[in-house]
């Protein structure tokens, strides 16, 4: 879909990242197929988005958490923690690509804060903190989700419970790419550095 053909930016960023994932999964969707799921989505309707998408509507579902950030003390961590406890192990293959996620979708998600806030007579300098918090935000929040659902489905949250369960070894291998692509998150700011911090010595005490 050309970037840039829809008048509201929040539902041309929605398609967009609703056609890049199904693209990439192999479940390809129309451009006009895009839009249609956008707005449902949009519209609290996210059935027919997971059955284009299965388990990697969490990342509509994640960017769609940002957008409506409200803190990590207030819910919206534990809110997409409860999205991902749907799917269980299976979650960790959409956070995976949601951290390595392609230039074009960092570049979709500003011009979607550049389409919001513009017309509110926001300044660039302002646009652009906005949407750098909001690319901070994400990565706060699928670093701290993440190790809670690990944490929670492996037992090692109930230290009375006995040894914490053993991971698949599909379980390690995504939760080991996971590792590394946070490791490689550049940025300094404590919000985000305490997660890759925490997601690291969870998942030393695992695997």
């Amino acid at each position: 879909m050309p970037f840039g053909k829809q008048k509201n930016p929040v539902d041309e960023f929605f398609s967009f990242v609703i056609e890049t994932t199904a693209h990439s999964i192999d479940r390809s969707v129309t451009s006009a197929g895009a839009s249609e799921l956008a707005r449902d989505f949009l519209n609290g309707n996210f059935s027919s988005v997971e059955a284009r998408l299965g388990v990697y509507v969490l990342i509509p579902q994640a960017y769609d958490a940002v957008r409506n950030w409200q803190g990590c003390s207030a819910g919206t961590c534990n809110g997409f923690l409860g999205h991902m406890r749907q799917y269980g192990w299976e979650s960790l293959a959409a956070v995976d690509m949601l951290l390595g996620r392609p230039r074009s979708l960092l570049e979709a998600h500003q011009r979607m804060w550049e389409g919001v806030l513009k017309p509110k007579g926001i300044v660039p300098s302002a646009i652009q903190r906005e949407y750098q918090d909001a690319e901070k935000y994400l990565s706060h929040m699928l670093l701290h989700a993440t190790t809670d659902l690990v944490y929670a489905l492996s037992g090692q949250n109930r230290p009375f419970a006995g040894r914490p369960s053993p991971l698949r070894a599909d379980v390690r291998e995504v939760l080991g790419a996971i590792v590394r692509q946070a490791d490689r998150l550049t940025t300094a700011d404590y919000f985000v550095a305490k997660e890759v911090d925490g997601l690291k010595r969870m998942v030393a005490g695992l695997v």
